[in-house]
């Protein structure tokens, strides 16, 4: 078969089939008599309670998956600091193939992750691409105080000009759903600019949406563009602080920790 997901499926059943039909028939060659059968299978189940709590965690969490569908075969999910795309799902763990940090890289790092399904119930789980394939993300430039609104307007301008760039890539239905989507929840699809006060100026930032695939690369590219502008127009981003330059060159040069 060629779709993955139908085959992953085939596979869980198989498996259920199998550890099910060994197990009854283990029970009917070896215990005939009921009363004997009983008093096993509950000293079973008290010493696998007692001794495997984080096994039958695993096997609710399985049984929870099925059926809330946080994530499916082939989604890019992130837990517990580890990101991958989804490609089998067992009963006592998910395995993933582990990606880089999506905001600089979507490359594959070639490791197999296995992870136990109980992390679901232990820490959030970010769905990368569950119903839609795009993600909002927000980068900044720090500029000087007093060049703050003018840098607001400029950034308003080049970001509504490469957001305009860069869903020309995209299938226009899909953006189109997507829109309507942020619509409905109160949300602004298009760019959006703010600044916040930081400590050696104000920081400038950009919000936009891009495809989870893409978010290092559109960053870079709305960053890079903002600072050209920035540049063109002689507003200055304020140089790094005294203290930074003391603690720079106090790890590199050996002299200072002498």
């Amino acid at each position: 078969m060629k779709n993955e997901a139908r085959v992953s499926k085939i596979m869980r059943l198989l498996r259920v089939v199998v550890i099910g039909g060994n197990f009854v028939l283990f029970l009917i060659i070896y215990f005939h008599d009921i009363r004997a059968l009983g008093v096993v299978i509950s000293l079973i189940l008290a010493i696998v309670a007692l001794a495997a709590k984080d096994l039958i965690i695993d096997i609710v969490a399985y049984f929870y998956i099925l059926a809330r569908k946080p994530f499916n075969i082939g989604h890019v999910i992130e837990v517990n600091g580890i990101i991958g795309e989804l490609i089998d799902l067992d009963f006592l763990q998910f395995n993933l193939l582990e990606m880089g940090d999506l905001t600089t890289s979507m490359t594959l790092t070639g490791r197999y992750v296995s992870v136990p399904n109980r992390y679901i119930f232990e820490y959030p789980v970010l769905n990368y691409n569950h119903t839609y394939k795009f993600v909002f993300v927000d980068t900044f430039i720090v500029v000087d105080v007093e060049k703050r609104d003018r840098a607001l307007r400029l950034a308003g301008k080049v970001a509504y000009e490469k957001y305009l760039q860069i869903i020309d890539n995209y299938d226009k239905e899909e953006v189109d759903v997507f829109v309507e989507s942020m619509d409905s929840y109160g949300e602004v699809a298009k760019p959006t600019v703010r600044a916040e006060l930081a400590q050696n100026g104000y920081k400038i930032y950009v919000q936009f949406f891009t495809t989870y695939s893409e978010i290092g690369k559109n960053k870079m590219i709305m960053q890079n563009s903002i600072f050209d502008e920035f540049r063109k127009n002689n507003i200055k981003m304020p140089s790094p602080k005294l203290v930074y330059w003391i603690i720079h060159l106090y790890k590199k040069i050996p002299l200072f920790r002498l």
